[in-house]
């Protein structure tokens, strides 16, 4: 159609001069219209043609080519929003004219896109003085039954979806203009219940994993619980989802200290609301310093002492002295030294020196004792257990 008009529009060039559009005889109804309207314009013009072409979005499907007569132009129902521009050539008399009609989306009803069950929900209508409102479930049934409303003046209808699914809003307007209006309305769940925080352990030692778990929530998976120290404005500490868990690590600082679960259920931009927050204690002490060690043999064939470690809690490198000795006479007929990284746990392996000929059949004790690496004078740890036979 658009290129049919172009051919017609050069061609009517060749004929007529255009400079500047003359005083424009193009006259309508309304400087703007609203969409579903028609438009409704004139031209005292015996012979010609209008064309008609979208400016701005897309109100019209294609452009128009109308002969004239008749002098009237009516067109529509106008389909979206947007600018049409109106284009009259008149061969008597000969002229050319332009004018720009703005569609406006007019008589209107607005809703939120989604909303959660149980919440209300708000539509909006404008521009109709006079109409009805109709809610409908469309989907499943978020609605117990239709919702039926008069309205007078732009109103605020509110509702509140029982289920999920999809509300059909349909204004049908017949005052001052008869027009049609719908919106769809997506109901999801609402998040619900209250939130409950455990803390495990709940008693521990300094700078040690803590895990915070939730749980008390329902249909609230896309949330996120922030767990925060002393207050919910205070520092988080790590953050979960429903029915998940986090880890942080406890203060280094002994005392009892506070953990809060704070959620924003209503999506008010707070963790106010009942069942948004939650604390639980969390008691922190000084770990006192332990050294554990089990299973220590020695193996005079195989050139070393064998043991595991399975509790160290002293916060510095330790030494292990491990003498084979002679008893009651106390001479030591071999050494060995294990150097231990703090904390180090596990098994280890520490290699022995002789220090003079053992006799065959001569048998051995072993005796081990532990030191921290700058405490040479306060010993952590004495074993005392049975070595070889060399």
């Amino acid at each position: 159609m658009e290129n049919k008009f172009l051919i017609f529009f050069f061609s009517f060039l060749l004929i007529i001069s255009l400079g500047a559009a003359q005083e424009n005889i193009i006259k309508c109804s309304k400087e703007n219209y609203f969409v579903g309207e028609y438009i409704n314009c004139f031209a005292d013009c015996e012979s010609g043609a209008w064309f008609l072409t979208n400016k701005v979005g897309k109100p019209l499907e294609d452009a128009l080519v109308i002969d004239i007569p008749p002098k009237n132009l009516m067109k529509g129902p106008i389909k979206e929003e947007g600018i049409i521009t109106i284009n009259l050539i008149c061969y008597q008399p000969s002229g050319y004219y332009q004018k720009d009609i703005e569609i406006e989306r007019g008589v209107d009803i607005s809703c939120a896109k989604e909303c959660k069950t149980e919440n209300i929900c708000t539509c909006e209508t404008k521009n109709c003085t006079k109409g009805l409102v109709t809610l409908k479930n469309l989907e499943q049934n978020p609605l117990d039954s239709d919702i039926f409303k008069f309205i007078y003046t732009d109103t605020i209808i509110n509702f509140t979806p029982k289920d999920v699914g999809i509300v059909n809003a349909r204004l049908d307007c017949f005052e001052p203009y008869q027009l049609t209006r719908e919106a769809k309305i997506r109901v999801i769940k609402s998040c619900s219940g209250s939130v409950s925080l455990t803390l495990k352990p709940n008693y521990t030692y300094v700078s040690k994993a803590v895990e915070a778990y939730v749980s008390g929530l329902k249909d609230c998976e896309n949330k996120t619980i922030s767990i925060r120290r002393y207050s919910c404005k205070g520092p988080e500490v790590c953050n979960t989802t429903q029915d998940n868990s986090c880890t942080f690590f406890s203060p280094s600082e002994k005392g009892r200290y506070t953990y809060y679960a704070c959620i924003d259920k209503n999506d008010d931009n707070d963790t106010d609301d009942p069942g948004e927050n939650a604390l639980a204690l969390l008691d922190v002490d000084v770990q006192p310093e332990n050294l554990k060690i089990t299973n220590l043999t020695c193996d005079r064939g195989k050139g070393f002492c064998s043991l595991n470690v399975y509790e160290n809690t002293i916060n510095n490198s330790v030494v292990l002295f491990i003498f084979l000795i002679e008893e009651p006479k106390g001479a030591i007929y071999y050494l060995s030294n294990l150097n231990m990284e703090k904390y180090s746990v596990g098994d280890k392996i520490s290699f022995l020196s002789p220090t003079i000929e053992c006799p065959e059949g001569k048998e051995l004790n072993i005796l081990a004792l532990a030191y921290q690496t700058n405490d040479f004078k306060n010993r952590l740890l004495r074993i005392k257990t049975r070595g070889f036979i060399c």
